[in-house]
């Protein structure tokens, strides 16, 4: 799927995730800097966003990602799947805000990430970015 220009995603106080992505993407961009996308995921019962089975979430530079008091954690990426993640507050997800596992990927630019990033291990994931390298769960 793609989010562009002021599209607005939003997911709150579902009893499970509130966007789960798999063998699938999600990019948001927007070819007018005055009209940018918005995703909001908020009180969900399970994680705020999985992406998972190979699937893609790209931020880009323009969109603006809020992800906050998760149950089931922020932002989890599993099964070989890649988060591009730009100017995001992800914080105040329980037990985490952001997980990579299972040999997935993460670019981070920007972001208010409460906490560390967690990972499976640090050697079958990749990361880059300004954040701090990940913390083994």
């Amino acid at each position: 799927a793609e989010f562009h220009r002021d599209a607005n995603l939003i997911t709150t106080d579902n009893m499970e995730d509130g966007i789960r992505v798999e063998d699938s993407s999600i990019n948001m961009f927007s070819v007018i800097p005055a009209n940018t996308p918005t995703l909001t995921s908020f009180g969900n019962g399970g994680a705020g966003i999985i992406i998972g089975k190979k699937g893609v979430f790209d931020t880009n530079l323009v969109g603006t990602v809020t992800v906050q008091q998760n149950l089931g954690g922020g932002l989890l990426a599993d099964e070989q799947s890649s988060v591009t993640l730009r100017n995001a507050d992800v914080t105040n997800n329980t037990p985490y805000n952001v997980v990579l596992t299972f040999g997935s990927s993460g670019d981070f630019e920007n972001n208010n990430i409460g906490g560390s990033i967690m990972c499976d291990d640090k050697k079958t994931i990749l990361q880059r970015g300004d954040e701090m390298k990940c913390v083994k769960l």
